[in-house]
């Protein structure tokens, strides 16, 4: 496996926030093909921003919860299985909004 490439995100919607513009959010559709854990990462650069601040709740493609995070530096995204609470990478479609920041 691989980090998530740009090819397999899908940007829906985008607004910034505060007064310099600098924080975005970002409606995403993944495909992922096996990342979303500690080795094959979601990156923040690929998303386009510089630092992950935060993520909402995700879902599947067949409306599953998927519980995902901001690494700890908000460099990459982590998911988890709702349940499980360990990283571990998924072979899903998912959506979900990213909040950071861009420069």
């Amino acid at each position: 496996m691989a980090n998530l490439a740009r090819s397999q995100v899908t940007f829906n919607d985008e607004w910034s926030e505060g007064r310099n513009r600098r924080i975005f959010n970002r409606d995403i559709t993944l495909a992922l093909s096996g990342q979303g854990g500690t080795t094959n990462k979601i990156l923040a650069s690929t998303l386009g921003f510089l630092k992950i601040i935060a993520v909402s709740g995700a879902r599947d493609s067949s409306n599953n919860n998927i519980l995902s995070a901001p690494s700890y530096d908000g460099s990459y995204i982590i998911l988890s299985v709702l349940g499980a609470g360990t990283p571990a990478d998924s072979s899903a479609t998912i959506r979900m909004t990213v909040r950071g920041k861009v420069d």
